[in-house]
């Protein structure tokens, strides 16, 4: 991990030095606005030692703005901030005993709110294509927790009565790390100032404390924007 971050950093110093050798510089301004898919390395909420639900992706929603820096030359650097949806839903699942009943696990996630900075290298193949990697600081601003549980009885001759649904909301960060720290490493295609860009970003920093076994955030955004020349 720490050849992999001074690898970066080395990346980021030789992009903005070979920017700063050049006369002709061009600024620019990025508003950008699209979607997440997101998860964790490890979540799963334990019922008991050997029962378990495990992580699945979520969708969210993600916007931002980005100030770039670029000359002649093949690399670019920007800095931005934005705002984005992470976090994970719950598979459904049914933990039963064949004789008294179970309980029907559904519709449960995990939903993060988190404003970033991130910091890029950008690195142009041609005109339009450009690959790209940085380090992205994010804070936690809020979260959301939604259970759904299902009770259910099952009679001797076999028929299921279904209790009443139990859902359980927690809009709390407590047992949450406030700062995520991620790699984030993407492409993005130009055309017409509109720019195309996909990101997969992996944290550093586990995002929670205690209570699951969540492990790191996995972030993929798409998001569409519109480059303004300065």
């Amino acid at each position: 991990m720490k050849q992999l971050l001074l690898l970066l950093v080395a990346f980021l110093l030789a992009t903005q030095t070979k920017a700063q050798e050049q006369n002709d510089t061009k600024w620019a301004i990025m508003p950008y606005v699209g979607v997440s898919l997101s998860t964790s390395t490890s979540a799963a909420i334990f019922i008991d030692t050997n029962k378990e639900i495990r992580e699945k992706f979520t969708s969210g929603f993600t916007a931002g703005v980005d100030v770039i820096y670029r000359n002649n030359s093949p690399s670019a650097f920007s800095a931005g901030l934005n705002y984005t949806q992470a976090g994970w839903g719950y598979k459904d699942a049914l933990f039963e005993d064949p004789k008294k009943g179970g309980t029907a696990y559904q519709n449960s996630w995990q939903r993060l709110h988190y404003v970033s900075i991130p910091l890029m290298g950008h690195l142009y193949l041609n005109e339009r294509f450009a690959i790209k990697t940085g380090i992205q600081i994010g804070y936690l601003v809020g979260a959301k927790l939604h259970l759904e549980e299902h009770p259910y009885t099952i009679s001797a001759d076999g028929r299921y009565t279904y209790d009443e649904k139990v859902v359980t909301i927690i809009n709390k960060t407590e047992g949450l790390n406030k700062i995520d720290v991620l790699i984030p490493m993407g492409i993005s295609y130009e055309y017409n100032n509109v720019v195309l860009d996909v990101r997969y970003a992996i944290g550093l920093t586990k995002t929670e404390k205690y209570f699951f076994t969540s492990e790191n955030n996995r972030i993929i955004t798409a998001t569409v924007g519109y480059k303004f020349k300065l």
